[in-house]
């Protein structure tokens, strides 16, 4: 999609003025990844065949268990993002009801979304350079997370400016363009690229940020992407950014036929299989599909690119009282036996301690860093994987039981 760029407004221009917005474009690892890899991208197995399969992130050279760090800064940042999107939707609706003529509405109309636009540029542009920080080791996981979570919150008002979903924000750009206009199917554009920043893992990490509860989050980033997951309150939270496959042409060659085979064979088991409970498409115009489906196990969203017929981006809930696990390894010493069943890199880890099949409460440490403690009911803990192999230790009765473990 080719836009011309427009100046912001002053207020714009200096909630986009961050340290990192200089935008990574150039380097060659950020690039598009070439059309025989984009080919590749698929789904893989990654709790059990009796579960819905994940979308991946190959090629992860950074991840890390982490928090997000409360910052006044960002926190302001995000506040200001608030108040622009939003003075920004009632100048347009006063500058379109001041406008005499058609064609004046349509410069309008047109300016703002050039504006709307840059700012989309300018979200992913900053989301690049902290991940290329990160990667490089010029930056922390704690900060790469703290951006994604401040980015979240300024997607969000800015996608309340565009015009969120299929639910257009009163006096949004999408309220007032025609249906069939190119302007419409830019701001559909505008939709496929921003929305993906917008997810409930990425709220709970700006939440974190404007200084509330922050669970432990997982992230892993590659040159071609991002993955951020969590844990709370019993649901597994993750999201999966892959901007590499998003293509940048509006011509839709997949249709709604096509990409449901598509998806049917991306999510055997939760959309053509026994975990099958509902599910929808949204189309943003000839851009791309949002797929949201829903299973016996939680929910998947998933973003197609509609020229491509690619997955570029998945978030998922999952209910891990309900989700099946495949087993993994096992130990046995003193008639305790600790057990970790199969995950992902950042996937959910269930590890279980029993004692001549009783369960046990039992602290867990994985690479000698303390997680958290078996359940006094069940003897199960459920945390995060890390990637490659790590070794889970259960201490019990001044003993310590140690499990090999891999997450590939």
């Amino acid at each position: 999609m080719s836009r011309v760029p427009v100046p912001l407004a002053f207020a714009a221009l200096l909630l986009l003025a961050t340290p990192l917005a200089v935008a990574a474009a150039d380097d060659p690892s950020l690039a598009q990844s070439s059309t025989t890899e984009a080919q590749a991208a698929t789904t893989v197995v990654g709790l059990s065949e009796n579960t819905s399969r994940i979308f991946p992130l190959p090629g992860a050279q950074r991840s890390n268990f982490t928090a997000p760090d409360a910052s006044v800064m960002a926190s302001i940042r995000m506040g200001v993002a608030d108040a622009t999107w939003t003075l920004s939707r009632e100048s347009l609706a006063r500058t379109l009801d001041a406008a005499t003529t058609q064609a004046e509405r349509q410069r309008v109309l047109e300016n703002a979304t050039e504006n709307a636009a840059s700012a989309v540029d300018a979200l992913l542009e900053r989301e690049r350079a902290a991940r290329r920080a990160y990667l490089d080791g010029d930056s922390t996981a704690e900060r790469y997370v703290t951006t994604l979570g401040e980015l979240q919150a300024r997607a969000d008002h800015l996608l309340s400016y565009i015009g969120p979903r299929n639910d257009p924000a009163r006096h949004s750009l999408l309220s007032y363009a025609d249906r069939g206009s190119a302007l419409r199917a830019t701001l559909f554009s505008l939709q496929a690229e921003v929305t993906p920043l917008v997810t409930d893992t990425g709220a709970s990490a700006a939440f974190a940020v404007r200084g509330g509860f922050s669970d432990r989050f997982s992230v892993l980033a590659s040159p071609d992407g991002f993955a951020l997951s969590t844990i709370s309150d019993g649901l597994y939270q993750r999201t999966v950014y892959r901007p590499d496959l998003l293509d940048s042409t509006v011509d839709r060659t997949v249709s709604i036929t096509d990409l449901g085979e598509r998806t049917d064979a991306l999510y055997p088991w939760a959309l053509a299989g026994d975990g099958f409970v509902s599910s929808g498409t949204y189309t943003f115009d000839g851009y791309a599909y949002r797929v949201r489906i829903t299973h016996l196990d939680g929910t998947i969203i998933s973003y197609v690119d509609a020229s491509s017929g690619q997955p570029y981006h998945e978030t998922r809930e999952t209910a891990l009282s309900v989700v099946a696990t495949d087993p993994g390894w096992t130990n046995t010493s003193g008639n305790y036996t600790l057990a970790v069943n199969r995950s992902y890199p950042g996937g959910p880890l269930r590890v279980s301690v029993t004692h001549n099949g009783s369960a046990v409460r039992a602290p867990i440490s994985i690479g000698g860093a303390r997680v958290g403690t078996t359940g006094v009911d069940d003897g199960v803990l459920w945390t995060l994987a890390p990637r490659g192999e790590f070794t889970v230790t259960a201490t019990v009765d001044g003993r310590e039981v140690r499990v090999n473990a891999t997450a590939t």
